[in-house]
Parts: structure tokens; sequence; C-alpha cells
């Protein structure tokens, strides 16, 4: 599936609650944080072994 991502251009969008599983496979892996009762709103993104933290 990567390689055909990657050859057609397009994405494939996965949900998961094992990121490391996938890790050896994605380009790029967006992970939702969540605070304990506080909304859905701050991103970790993990892209070729660079991590940027967006709040």
């Amino acid at each position: 599936m990567h390689h055909s991502a990657h050859k057609h251009g397009k994405a494939v969008l996965m949900i998961t609650h094992d990121p490391e599983e996938v890790r050896k496979y994605a380009d790029r892996n967006i992970h939702l944080v969540r605070n304990q009762d506080s909304p859905w709103r701050c991103f970790n993104v993990h892209e070729a072994d660079q991590e940027v933290s967006h709040g």
C-alpha cells in the first residue's frame, strides 16, 4: 500500500491506538493529544524523524 500510494500520489489515512506499529510504513504521523477535561485541539506531527508540536 505504501508503494502504491507514492506511485499514484495518494494519501492513506489510518487511525490506530498503536503508532509504533505503523511508524515504519508512514511518511508522516499526526497524533491527536488531549489533556484531561479539555477538547481535542493539540497535534504532534512526526515527519521524516523530525518532531513538530502545534498547540
